[in-house]
């Protein structure tokens, strides 16, 4: 009689798979839409700048007591005005400047285009994925990953050597993934059942590779034809 056991074991790991993956998703758009909340927008950078005039305000009327300056207090207080001023400034000027740009139809910052930069096209790869179903037959599905050949190429050939799935191998100056790349492709993966956490249930202990995610990293290092590349 034919033993189905691992089957079972593919489907509880596959569900706790998907618990968090919505959890890291869950996280990512909260962090998202706090960015364009009034509390990011106005108030953390009003804060943020009247902390560091007032630092600097108290640093000027300690000064100018000390060098006995005439009407000290008030040196104190035109200097915070002016550094909360700038600071605001300068924690805005993302945004003030795709304003300006919008308004006056120009490139200020020479990056080639006016006002904010267009969303990305995110570049894809699919895979065929190969099930063993309970009766013994065989499932074929067809998933899409967020990365670009070369980079699971690249992330196939640092896993099988030994390289921990962490953002520190994969990500930053001279390794394939942007952080943000490597976490929309990390989400999709623990979706897809391709992986799941190290040993427990705190993602800070990192991550390892499914039995199914190890095939589907082995197919693209193999002599075979590379799975096909579309854009989303």
């Amino acid at each position: 009689m034919t033993d189905y056991s691992f089957l079972k074991k593919l489907e509880q790991d596959r569900l706790e798979a998907l618990d968090l993956a919505r959890l890291l998703q869950r996280e990512q758009k909260q962090d998202k839409r706090f960015l364009h909340t009034v509390q990011a927008g106005v108030w953390l950078p009003f804060w943020q700048s009247t902390i560091t005039g007032a630092l600097a305000g108290i640093l000027l009327w300690i000064l100018a007591i000390q060098f006995r300056w005439r009407d000290a207090l008030i040196h104190g207080l035109v200097f915070w005005v002016i550094v909360q001023g700038i600071t605001w400034l300068y924690l805005q000027r993302h945004w003030i400047l795709i304003a300006f740009e919008r308004v006056a139809k120009i490139d200020v910052n020479g990056d080639g285009r006016v006002g904010a930069a267009p969303k990305q096209e995110i570049p894809e790869v699919r895979v065929r994925i190969e099930h063993i179903k309970q009766d013994g037959h065989y499932q074929q599905d067809i998933m899409t990953l967020p990365a670009t050949l070369e980079q699971m190429r690249a992330l196939a050939e640092g896993i099988t050597s030994g390289l921990p799935f962490t953002e520190r191998n994969f990500t930053g100056s001279g390794r394939p993934f942007s952080i943000d790349q490597f976490r929309a492709l990390r989400s999709e993966m623990i979706r897809r059942g391709l992986l799941t956490l190290e040993g427990s249930k705190d993602a800070r202990q990192g991550f390892k590779m499914t039995d199914e995610g190890k095939a589907v990293l082995d197919g693209f290092l193999d002599s075979s034809p590379p799975p096909e590349r579309v854009q989303a």
